[in-house]
């Protein structure tokens, strides 16, 4: 399970201003959905101990963008971390407000340090995460979702996903 999951999507990166694209199977379900983004509102709940360990939350909001700027939705994201050795692991749950319904993915992103700052990156520039499910066009929605950082330093990062 951790080999398919363990490099999540998205932790620190994301605001949307490419493109939503969507591949429609005869079921009238997208079947692929592509876009951009980058964090909008940053917040965290460094829980007891003091400092980052199990248990601390990041709450990511984003929103999301056509590629001429148009906002077309909104995402929020809740990590909590689960280990701080040796690298940090969390569990995350986003929720994608898109033009056609609302799609949900799990993941679970790590990082080599920080959790609790907002300059943290994932380790891997290519993160994994596990549709759930959705509403609207997403209802029953099952599949895979990835994550490609294509700028750290600008915390940019683009996700597809392949719907089932």
């Amino acid at each position: 399970m951790r080999a398919f999951a363990s490099r999540g999507i998205v932790a620190v990166v994301l605001s949307v201003f490419t493109v939503v694209g969507f591949s429609t199977a005869a079921s009238g379900t997208p079947r692929s959905v592509k876009f951009c983004g980058f964090p909008s509102d940053l917040k965290f709940a460094d829980i007891a101990p003091a400092g980052e360990s199990a248990g601390d939350m990041r709450i990511l909001k984003y929103t999301l963008t056509d590629k001429s700027g148009k906002k077309i939705g909104t995402a929020t994201q809740l990590s909590t971390l689960v280990s701080t050795q040796p690298i940090q692991d969390a569990v995350a749950r986003v929720a994608f407000r898109l033009p056609k319904g609302t799609l949900i993915v799990d993941a679970a992103p790590s990082f080599t340090s920080g959790f609790l700052s907002p300059s943290a990156v994932p380790v891997s520039t290519k993160e994994y995460g596990v549709v759930l499910g959705g509403s609207g066009a997403y209802k029953g929605a099952h599949g895979s979702m990835s994550l490609k950082i294509v700028d750290p330093s600008k915390l940019l990062a683009c996700w597809t996903a392949e719907l089932a």
